[in-house]
């Protein structure tokens, strides 16, 4: 049974493969089921692709992507500066000897 899925912004192909189906081998039965887009398609949020309900490539990890809310957007080019906390600094010492 195909079921809808609307795009999120900075989707891939193998972001949604690896949510719905547990990994990146689905991208050929999503290719499949939506015969307008090709390997190179760029996706658009807000567009709608349609998803086989009960196929999966790797069931355990799909169910825990979806457990822990995962939503991988690999199109994202922004970045974000990120401190570190704690003794994890650029200095160099052994507090870890």
């Amino acid at each position: 049974m195909l079921v809808r899925h609307n795009i999120q912004v900075g989707e891939t192909l193998e972001d949604i493969s690896m949510l719905k189906y547990g990994s990146v081998d689905g991208v050929s039965k999503i290719l499949e089921d939506n015969p307008n887009l090709s390997w190179d398609s760029e996706l658009i949020g807000g567009e709608v692709l349609l998803i086989e309900k009960d196929y999966f490539t790797n069931k355990e990890m799909a169910a825990y992507l979806d457990e822990v809310g995962a939503a991988p957007a690999s199109a994202v080019t922004e970045s974000v500066e990120v401190e570190p906390a704690g003794d994890f600094n650029n200095d160099f010492n052994n507090d870890f000897s």
